[in-house]
């Protein structure tokens, strides 16, 4: 922000202190939001003078979002302290979707340059896959079903669901790898195939010094697939795993300010039997578990509609978590 909005930012900061009384100025100072504050600064400076030390020891921008969260946690919801930070808490909200739109044109950015660097190995995969593994995958079927004896090739018959059972009893063994690839397809019938190897069991060299290359093949191309697919790195703000997972126990813990977060919740993505049994729970702790029990299992898109929340509700907490995993 702006020297300028750090001025305006400072004075509301002022006015929004005269307005608590001893006890909610004192609740606030000692907030988690504030933990950056040495105690001994926090107890020996004037309430005049707190707003620079404020401003000097978080920044314009998280001092806002701790007075915000701190201003909820009181509680002091009315006007006389919102109409003086809500313009702050807007702007910082509109620079954080900025912010996370040019992060999101970014990774679409990357995401294409990943998609042209393997567009290449993957038509090269794709092509080997369809112009040479038929064949060669049906002569080692073959292969593999002589291998069989009558228990083990009647075992792996009732396993291949897909094919009628009067074509399993009227074809020979050696017309099956047709009728096998015919009904699954070359790299379905390879995975369907090595199930059932491994089912019957038949892990010896004898099948699987058969089977091993054509799944090994089919690794490869996955492989190559999962590099082409999105990274999907906006919507895990954590890394490769979800930042609501990584961080569950801290969360569960630490969450404080849930009721908004459940209140915004509401609706698209908890019906009101869960809200209410959510909200009867006693501790936060308790209800921070009942999300992760119930709405929070529901997928991806409900997980970053929770992180944005936390963001917005518990910022303080966030970035905490955040600095202390960047150190480990």
């Amino acid at each position: 922000m702006s020297n300028i909005l750090e001025k305006k930012w400072k004075t509301a900061l002022t006015s929004i202190l005269e307005e608590l009384d001893k006890s909610e100025y004192n609740k606030m100072l000692f907030c988690y939001c504030f933990d950056k504050i040495p105690k001994s600064v926090k107890t020996g400076t004037s309430r005049e003078e707190i707003p620079q030390i404020i401003i000097q020891h978080l920044g314009v921008d998280e001092s806002v979002s701790a007075i915000n969260e701190a201003m909820d946690l009181i509680p002091r919801k009315d006007s006389a302290v919102q109409d003086l930070l809500r313009p702050f808490v807007d702007k910082l909200s509109n620079k954080h979707e900025e912010e996370n739109r040019d992060s999101m044109k970014e990774n679409r950015e990357e995401t294409n340059k990943n998609q042209r660097l393997t567009m290449t190995t993957l038509a090269e995969t794709k092509d080997q896959l369809k112009s040479s593994q038929p064949d060669k995958w049906k002569t080692s079927l073959t292969s593999i079903l002589d291998e069989l004896d009558d228990r083990e090739y009647k075992k792996m018959l009732l396993n291949l669901d897909k094919i009628p059972k009067g074509l399993k009893a009227s074809k020979s063994k050696e017309e099956m790898p047709q009728i096998i690839i015919q009904y699954y397809g070359v790299e379905q019938s390879v995975l369907e195939i090595k199930d059932v190897m491994d089912l019957i069991p038949r892990m010896d060299a004898a099948v699987q010094d058969l089977l091993r290359p054509f799944v090994d093949q089919l690794k490869k191309k996955d492989q190559t697939m999962k590099v082409e697919e999105p990274c999907g790195q906006s919507s895990k703000p954590g890394g490769n795993k979800h930042f609501v997972d990584e961080h569950r126990v801290d969360l569960i813990q630490r969450v404080t300010n849930i009721e908004p977060i459940l209140d915004e919740l509401l609706g698209d993505f908890i019906q009101t039997e869960a809200y209410n049994k959510i909200r009867a729970k006693s501790t936060s702790q308790e209800k921070m578990r009942e999300l992760y029990n119930g709405t929070l299992k529901a997928g991806e898109e409900v997980k970053d509609i929770f992180y944005k929340l936390l963001e917005k509700y518990e910022g303080c907490l966030v970035r905490d978590i955040k600095k202390k995993t960047k150190h480990t």
